[in-house]
């Protein structure tokens, strides 16, 4: 087997599914008294820190998405990767 068809093989696996994790509370920076593209840079600062780091095998790019979305579905279907996996940075007076 080719490295791309190992490769292929293994994203339609969703074989990096272990490493997925749900959006952890307090990740929010919408109630932070900054602007908003401080609390958005903060938002994207927090994920790039705390982010569960997926390594595949045979792998040259590394990086897969490992948050769930912030919500019940999460437990329901562990293959949901809705856009809302970026904590909330925008606020009610935004």
């Amino acid at each position: 087997m080719t490295r791309t068809e190992f490769l292929r093989k293994d994203a339609l696996e969703s074989v990096h599914k272990k490493a997925r994790i749900p959006m952890p509370d307090g990740w929010d920076t919408n109630d932070m008294p900054l602007s908003l593209a401080e609390r958005k840079a903060w938002a994207v600062r927090k994920i790039l820190e705390n982010m569960p780091l997926y390594i595949g095998e045979q792998e040259l790019i590394v990086g897969s998405r490992t948050i769930y979305a912030a919500h019940e579905k999460w437990q329901e279907n562990k293959s949901d990767m809705g856009l809302d996996v970026m904590p909330r940075y925008v606020s009610d007076a935004d």
